[in-house]
């Protein structure tokens, strides 16, 4: 039997760029209008307070935070269309964390200076009890379940090689059927898991922009203005048809409403 090699690999690369192309068309032609968006809306940021305020390091912490985002939408975006959906997950799972922790220093800005270098944060929990901040904390707090459901078991899982890591270089329903995918395939469930937390955390990056950067956000010019309106309905309407299609994933919406 012949070994998979390199040029093996980029061959298979250019299949599975075929299909996705063609699957969900919707989501090919709008995720760079996704990704485009959120480059110009850095543009308007506006101006922040002195940095050594609490208010001026709320804001340059979500400047830092936002002119990243574009750039990692764009790798999740090129490894979903070569078929790299398990690498794909790696970049969703810290967009997610980036989102959660500006959700709740917008209440906590006091504590954006630890929180931004990774320091040891203490925070007092529900008995009056002194405790050092975990990343559970900061997603309980802005949206309760998504960190035992999404974040923690699923994203974290993926990435540290837990169970649910499996199904993106196996196939077959028990192991006397299981066989290794070799090479870039194209799997249509694991396509639309990247599909679908991609469309979920862009929207929320969108829609929060305004919230994090009210006075750059009022200064926004016409056409870019039109432009973000019609992305965050259209990445609305996206997220309603999935749950009308599938009603397990009203559940899965649920724990993110707290990033709204």
């Amino acid at each position: 039997m012949k070994r998979m090699d390199y040029n093996d690999l980029l061959e298979s690369e250019s299949r599975t760029k075929g299909y996705a192309n063609v699957y969900l068309k919707g989501f090919a032609d709008k995720g760079p209008v996704i990704i485009d968006t959120l480059l110009q809306l850095n543009y308007f940021t506006g101006k922040g307070e002195d940095i050594k305020t609490v208010e001026g390091e709320f804001h340059s912490f979500c400047f830092h935070q936002y002119i990243q985002i574009p750039y990692s939408l764009r790798a999740v975006f090129i490894l979903y269309n070569l078929g790299y959906f398990h690498e794909a997950t790696f970049i969703i799972r810290h967009l997610f964390e980036r989102l959660a922790k500006m959700k709740y220093l917008i209440n906590h800005k006091d504590q954006t200076s630890t929180v931004w270098i990774n320091k040891p944060t203490i925070i007092l929990d529900k008995k009056g009890k002194k405790k050092r901040l975990t990343i559970k904390d900061i997603f309980e707090e802005v949206s309760p379940g998504f960190y035992d459901i999404n974040y923690g078991k699923l994203l974290s899982g993926i990435l540290h090689g837990g169970g649910a890591s499996i199904m993106f270089r196996v196939e077959g329903k028990n192991n006397e059927e299981r066989s290794i995918k070799m090479g870039s395939i194209w799997d249509e469930k694991t396509a639309t898991y990247i599909v679908n937390n991609f469309i979920a955390v862009s929207f929320y990056f969108l829609y929060n922009f305004p919230k994090f950067f009210p006075n750059g956000f009022s200064d926004l010019e016409s056409d870019l203005l039109f432009q973000y309106i019609g992305i965050i309905d259209w990445l609305k309407g996206g997220m309603d048809d999935h749950k009308r299609k599938n009603l397990k994933s009203v559940d899965w919406y649920k724990t993110m409403e707290g990033f709204f």
